[in-house]
C-alpha cells in the first residue's frame, strides 16, 4: 500500500503533517490517468491519499485506511460494473 510506505519512510524525517500532503501529491498525480481521470482524478484521489494517510498517522495503524480504501473499491467497482 503506498501510503503506508510514505508514513513510514517519511515519519520521522518530516513533519507530521507534511507527511499526508506528500501521499496527497503522489497518490494524485498517479491518478491523473486513472477513473475518474484528468484533474477531477487527480484531486479525488489527492483528497483520499491526504486523507488515508493521515488516518495512519492518528490512529498508528493501517486498518482504517485499509477499511476506508477497500469500501471505497467496492462502491467503484459496483458502479462500474452495473454501467455496462
Amino acid at each position: 500500500m503506498t501510503r503506508l510506505g510514505v508514513v513510514v519512510v517519511l515519519k520521522g524525517r518530516l513533519r507530521d503533517k507534511t507527511i499526508p500532503l506528500v501521499s496527497a501529491l503522489i497518490f494524485g498525480t498517479v491518478h491523473y490517468w486513472g477513473n475518474p481521470g484528468g484533474i477531477a482524478g487527480v484531486i479525488v484521489a489527492g483528497f483520499l491519499g491526504w486523507f488515508l494517510a493521515k488516518s495512519i498517522l492518528e490512529t498508528r495503524g493501517i486498518f482504517w485506511a485499509w477499511f476506508i480504501h477497500f469500501l471505497q473499491d467496492v462502491i467503484i467497482f459496483s458502479a462500474l460494473l452495473a454501467i455496462k
